[in-house]
Parts: structure tokens; sequence; C-alpha cells
């Protein structure tokens, strides 16, 4: 049987993931629903991005000061399954099992508000193709209040923004087109009231959960959530307004602690969320290289079998401004000819992983290089953070069916072909950018199927890994239509320290200063390896400037040898971006920088 017959013998359930309790367990609930829905409903077909949102009221009679707005911000996603089910109220009772088995209480006595899990059924695509309309006691479809809430339409965009809704007649494109144009408004009057002297507490909150941009998130632990590049002003900007709005209504100030406890908790945790989204760079953050290898090209046994050496020297690179330390044992210079066995990996990575875990601060996290799932293992076991593959699991497959099963570690999936050895004679495209999307496309798609979360993928393009100079230049040179060209609000790590293109444009322009002063006593120096890396690194901050030049569609991680110069470059990046930016809250603007690849 081919996939699409299968496919078209399956029925489609559209289910929203929420959760708004529990503090830092909201994560761990959403990712064993999760679970839950694929031992229980079926497989999951395709998963959205993780989103943050503001709490929410439907549109109703109440008034707004009847509704709790101070709750804990909500985490959301929307999930497309397979089922063999052909009975949309039996769905949604498994649902409801599932809600229940996380802590759910659904008692008339329940404060409505606390969600530590909500399940809901969007949309049921049965097996014909029908987008089914159902209206009983026991169910509506599709769901009746989706349209007007924008915490369920973005992540549906990020699955199927072509969606018809079949009662409405409109894609979700569309409603969130809509909704975008009522927060403009909304947001608009609410200036002009401002200025007008009214007072904010005669209507306290100018837009909640169903009207402001949710911040669509990358989970880098169950602790932090990164905000994603692409849009991620306009959420932030809403989240900020709505923070300060709900101190106002309270009457809580920053510098005096409220007599109430809870809503000092709520101060609190309100606060800290303010002072997180503020200090969060706009420019990329930055991943710190710690290679423990004899035979790395630019820095072999400076760290080698050296634990205390490589500790201080991740502190270096942390003190430098590195949110993360990629641990490598394996060196993918294609000159190296001999290959590291599997037990000798383990040996040079899990005692530094260790000993980083003891010595550096939580919020760091920890990346282990590797192409092989018993590293990974041993990795995460000694306390790594995330899997960063730069095979694609092409290496060994059985590493991306480890981190699906996991589902709580991020994975880095990079493009290349063949390896260390064989990668410079595959170095062959019709389309590089093309090409580069497809593979991460489909290897996206496989991990999601699999049942790794969409929030736990990062992309990393390959610069280098096959490729000659021109490939790895192209790729930069076309990174907004890249990022057009793969699955929205997945996080782009470009890896460009040190290689070889930035040696060859190097060695193109020397080339040319010699021509330029032929005659003249220009007899070219030799350089040592120290003197080649450090001027690689030096060029390497053009990159740098480059992926940080626009915030729509700058990238999010940089692998780097130097992190200070790094950070000190994209410190003044920061600057220009924020003078340059031509920072509008208009419906396109919004969709256009979420979701890149649609058009209008």
């Amino acid at each position: 049987m081919s996939a699409v017959q299968k496919r078209e013998a399956h029925s489609l359930a559209y289910i929203s993931l929420g959760t708004n309790f529990g503090g830092n367990l909201r994560l761990s609930i959403i990712e064993s629903a999760l679970s839950s829905i694929q031992n229980e409903v079926g497989s999951i077909d395709a998963c959205s991005c993780l989103y943050e949102s503001l709490p929410g009221f439907d549109v109703d009679p109440r008034p707004k000061d009847q509704h709790d707005l101070s709750l804990p911000l909500h985490l959301n996603a929307v999930v497309r399954v397979q089922t063999e089910i052909e009975d949309p109220e039996v769905v949604l009772e498994k649902l409801h099992s599932i809600e229940q088995q996380h802590g759910r209480d659904r008692s008339p006595s329940a404060v409505r508000l606390h969600r530590a899990l909500d399940l809901d059924l969007l949309f049921f695509v049965d097996s014909e193709l029908n987008n089914r309309q159902i209206h009983s006691d026991k169910l509506i479809l599709p769901h009746p209040r989706l349209y007007q809430r924008n915490f369920v339409l973005f992540p549906l965009c990020d699955i199927q923004p072509t969606l018809k809704h079949p009662a409405i007649e409109k894609t979700i494109k569309e409603l969130i087109q809509e909704n975008l144009k009522r927060r403009e408004e909304v947001l608009i009057q609410s200036t002009s009231s401002l200025s007008n002297n009214l007072s904010p507490l005669s209507d306290p909150y100018t837009i909640d959960g169903n009207l402001a941009v949710p911040r669509r998130c990358f989970a880098a632990n169950d602790g932090q959530l990164w905000t994603i590049k692409g849009g991620s002003e306009f959420a932030v900007e809403d989240t900020l307004l709505w923070i300060q709005q709900v101190l106002n209504r309270y009457g809580l100030k920053e510098e005096k602690e409220a007599e109430d406890i809870s809503l000092q908790e709520c101060k609190e945790r309100l606060l800290q969320l303010k002072h997180f989204l503020l200090q969060e760079p706009i420019s990329p953050r930055l991943m710190g290289i710690l290679n423990v290898t004899p035979d790395s090209f630019s820095d072999g046994l400076k760290f080698y079998d050296n634990v205390e050496a490589a500790v201080k020297q991740a502190q270096s690179l942390i003190q430098g401004g590195a949110a993360i330390i990629d641990v490598g044992g394996e060196a993918t210079n294609p000159f190296v000819q001999e290959e590291v066995s599997v037990h000798t990996e383990i040996e040079r990575v899990k005692p530094v992983i260790e000993a980083l875990r003891k010595e550096i601060q939580k919020n760091i996290l920890i990346s282990v290089d590797t192409r092989r799932k018993p590293v990974a293992e041993a990795a995460i076991a000694a306390g790594a953070d995330v899997i960063n593959d730069v095979s694609g699991g092409e290496a060994d497959p059985s590493l991306l069916v480890f981190a699906a099963e996991q589902r709580k570690y991020p994975l880095v999936i990079m493009h290349s072909r063949g390896t260390p050895k064989t990668m410079d004679s595959l170095a062959k495209y019709d389309d590089v950018v093309n090409e580069v999307a497809e593979f991460l496309t489909e290897k996206t798609n496989t991990l999601i199927k699999l049942g790794l979360p969409r929030w736990r993928l990062i992309l990393d393009v390959g610069l280098g890994f096959a490729k000659k100079a021109e490939h790895s230049f192209e790729l930069l040179r076309r990174l907004p239509e890249l990022r057009s060209k793969l699955p929205s609000g997945l996080p782009i790590l470009l890896g460009h320290s040190r290689k070889r293109f930035i040696g060859w444009a190097i060695e193109e322009r020397q080339k040319k200063l010699q021509v330029q002063q032929k005659g003249e006593d220009c007899e070219r120096k030799t350089t040592t390896k120290e003197e080649d890396m450090n001027s690689r690194d030096i060029a390497g901050l053009a990159v740098a400037c480059w992926a940080s030049s626009n915030i729509n569609t700058c990238v999010d991680i940089l692998r780097v040898h130097d992190v200070k110069k790094t950070d000190l470059a994209c410190a003044v990046m920061e600057q220009l971006i924020k003078s340059n930016q031509q920072n509008t809250q208009s419906p396109v603007a919004v969709l256009k920088a979420m979701y890149p690849s649609l058009e209008g």
C-alpha cells in the first residue's frame, strides 16, 4: 500500500494542546500529553511550534474584570494526528481521558481557568476527506471558538495555512489576517485613548490571548523558552504591554512589595518574564566550540585529555557570551584519516561534560557534537542538554530514533553528504539552497513523525560540509530565501567559524593585493597555523554581522570558536538593527515575518 493510500485510509484529527498550570512543569505536561495522544489516538502526522500565550477570554457578555487575567501564561501547540478512529466523539472521549490522567479537573467546583491540560478537537477530516461539521450535546465541530483565538490559529498555520474552515469558508491564513486586523485596530484605539487622558483602569487590558501575537518558542530545556526570530518583536511587545497593564490593574510596583502574598507571587512571576524578554538578544545566541580531540583542524590537542583545561576554556567562552558549549570528541576534519571508535569518543567527551555540568551555571546549555547514538546516550547521561548531529542522522539513523523517544532533548540536524573523508567529492548541486532546504524539511518531517516535538529541533545548513566555497557563500547570500523554504518557526544555526570557505575568501583577497603591489617588495610572509586561525576568526565576523543584519531573517544561533569577538560584533549589530528596523504592526508585516513562505 502506498503512503498516499495509507493516508487516505485514515482520518485526520487536529488537536490543540494547552496548559497554564505547574510553572516549569508546563512543558513536560505538553510533551507527556503528546506521548499519550500517540498511544491512544494515533500517529502524529504534523506538529506545530510551541507558543507562549497570554490568558484569554472569549467574546461573551461578561465584563473583563470578572476574568482572572493574572493567571500564568499558557503554553499552546497543535498536532495533526492520523487515526483509525472513525467517530470524532470517541476521539474527544480519549482526549478527556488523557486530560484526566494529567490532572485536569472538570468537576463543577474546579477553578475554571486553571488548566493542568486542555485538549480540544479542532477539526476532524474523515477518511473520505470530509471536514466534518457536528453540533451535538457532546461535540461541536469545527471547534466553535477557534476562529477568534490566535493561540490556536498560529499553531494551525504552522501545520496547514490553507486548511479551510468548512462553516466560515475561510482558510487559517485568512482567519489570522482578520484577527491581526482586529488587533491593529485595538492597539490604535488604545493609543488614541491614552492620548486623550482616559484612565487605563476603565478598560485595563488592551489585548488578551485571543488577539495578542503568541510568542513562538524554542524549548532549550524545561526551564528555558527562547524566542524564535521572525516576528518575535510583535509577540514580545504584546506580552510586555499586557504585563504592565496587569501590574497597573492590581496597583503593583516593581520596587514595592505587595501586601497580599498571592499578588506578590504574581508580580514576581510577571517581572521575571518581563526582564527575560527585555534581556533576550536581538542578535543570534552564541554556541562556543570546545573540541577535546587531538586532530581537530584548528584547535586539536589544546584541550585533549585535559578536563581541567577544557572546563577553563568553557568558562572563558561563557564569559565571552556563549549560551551553549558544544563539546566534540571526533574531528570532522576531511584530512584526518583515522576513524575514532565509539568507545574512544565517549572517553573524550563524557568526563568533560560531567565536569562542566558541575562547574557551570544551569542556564548554560551543554551540547554534544556527535554522529553516533551511543555517544549521545552517554553524553545525555553525563548532563548534556543538546545533541548536535553533523551528519543529519545519515551516519547513524538510530540516533534520530533515540532523540525522538527521549523527546525532551533538543536535536541539531545539519545538512551534509557522505563522511568527512568523502564529502568533498559530493559537493555537486543544481541549486544548493533548494537542495539543502529539501533535505532539512524531509528530516524535520521524519523526526516529527517519530515523535520529536517541533520545538526541540534546530536546523544547521552545514556550511563547508559537502560544499565548495561558492556553495557556502550562496547559502549565506540567500538566507532569507532559505528560511522561506524551511518549515516555519525552526531555529537556524550557522557554523561558519574557521571553515575553509573563509580561508578561501582571505586567499582571494591576498592574491588581489599581490597583483596590486606588483613590482614592489611584496614577498608573501609565511604564517603560522595560529595566525591563520586568527585571520579566519576576524574574517568570520563578517558572516556573524551578515547573519544578524535583519531581525526577521537573521539566524538564531552562531557556532564559533572566538565567542568574545563575535559577541562584540553582534553588540554593534543590535544597535544598527534597532535604528534601521522598520517596525510596523500591520497584519501583513506580522504574517510575513512569522510565515515567510506565505504569499500575500
